[in-house]
């Protein structure tokens, strides 16, 4: 059994999900279920605005392959944050719609005020309409992580939560969705006609609905669904229209909208391509097998794709940033060419540094661990 696991909360804002996470993980490893780490907060996946993100591909490929996603997500104001949501958009994509269906979906929520279950409904809505369905959840706040210590009371719910969901897996649990029919439509829409103010002339969508009620003939401006349509209605108009006539966009005030198609633009264009392809390692980190280790490991990249970064590993979590950092544990100096090779996994960093490809200075034992806990082979292009 494989799950994808989603965390969409950014660091200042996940209180500690990232140590429930670490409780999900452990629970849900002793139980024989791998896990696909997927995290937002340090991710490149840029807000859906129609264009293909290559990164996204990954995303959707694994949760189409899991038996279940679980969500760690935060959320302010009554609403999921904007990461979940920016995953959202990218689901309800045509190419990508399918994807979520009939997915048992374990959600955790963080939230810093009183409104933690309206995020939660609106997650759960989003989920449901995404063809999926939200079994087991919970909403914490502060509080709930001050007792988090083994065989607590918060640590025994968090495991009772994870055994619950895994038995809706094994099982297979489904829900029931209603469907609506051709005589439940014409019947809603004929409540809302009767029910809506006087003074307010009702919105006739023409549509698949009318087809699929049978409603085929012309709608006649002359209907009973205008007849409240006041003198006073007509006359703003009649002012509106004497108001704007024989003016220009200008003149008028109104601005005219440029909607020529733009030309497609890269989610992150100043990066270059070596490192997309070291942060996206992050992606495939194996947390279960991290056992609490915290270390930094620097990269120092020369040749024509050169570049400086780090990569902080923080027990159950991964982070990759640009840039130089003081005193690292271990530091791999090697041409592009060369690394490339090692984080797709077609050499071990241990096994290059034995043979002259790479340098190390520092730790060299970090670099065993380093070749462990991330699944290169599928950090593909």
């Amino acid at each position: 059994m494989k799950l994808t696991s989603i965390f969409a909360a950014m660091p200042l804002n996940h209180g500690g999900l990232l140590e429930v996470k670490k409780i999900v993980t452990e629970t849900l490893a002793e139980l024989g279920i791998t896990q696909d780490d997927v995290n937002l907060g340090y991710s490149s996946l840029p807000y859906y605005d129609g264009i293909k993100s290559g990164y996204m591909s990954t995303i959707s490929e694994s949760i189409k392959n899991a038996d279940g996603i679980i969500f760690y997500v935060s959320a302010s104001f009554g609403l999921p944050g904007a990461l979940i949501q920016t995953l959202i958009e990218h689901v309800s994509s045509v190419k990508l719609t399918g994807i979520m269906q009939k997915k048992n979906c374990l959600v955790l929520m963080h939230s810093n005020d009183s409104n933690g279950q309206a995020a939660m409904s609106a997650l759960d809505l989003a989920v449901y309409n995404m063809g999926a369905f939200v079994g087991p959840r919970l909403v914490v706040d502060q509080g709930f992580y001050e007792n988090l210590e083994e065989g607590s009371k918060n640590y025994v719910l968090i495991e009772r939560l994870c055994e619950d969901y895994y038995r809706a897996l094994r099982q297979q649990r489904e829900i029931y969705r209603p469907g609506v029919t051709a005589t439940a439509v014409s019947e809603i829409r004929q409540i809302a006609v009767q029910t809506l103010p006087q003074q307010i002339a009702p919105v006739i969508p023409i549509t698949s609905e009318i087809k699929a009620v049978g409603e085929t003939a012309p709608i006649s401006l002359s209907s009973g669904l205008i007849d409240n349509f006041t003198e006073a209605q007509q006359r703003d108009i009649d002012d509106l229209a004497k108001l704007f006539q024989g003016k220009g966009p200008a003149e008028s005030g109104f601005k005219v909208l440029n909607l020529a198609p733009q030309a497609p633009r890269s989610a992150t264009p100043d990066l270059p391509k070596l490192v997309k392809k070291t942060a996206s390692l992050m992606h495939y980190y194996k947390a279960g097998q991290a056992g609490g280790l915290k270390s930094t490991i620097s990269v120092d990249i020369n040749g024509k794709d050169a570049f400086t970064g780090y990569i902080k590993l923080d027990g159950p979590d991964a982070i990759f940033e640009v840039g130089r950092i003081d005193n690292p544990d271990v530091t791999i100096i090697a041409d592009g060419d060369k690394w490339s090779d090692i984080i797709k996994g077609k050499i071990s960093a241990q096994k290059a540094f034995m043979i002259g490809q790479i340098k190390v200075r520092g730790n060299f034992v970090l670099l065993s661990k380093f070749d462990q806990l991330f699944d290169f082979a599928r950090n593909i292009d």
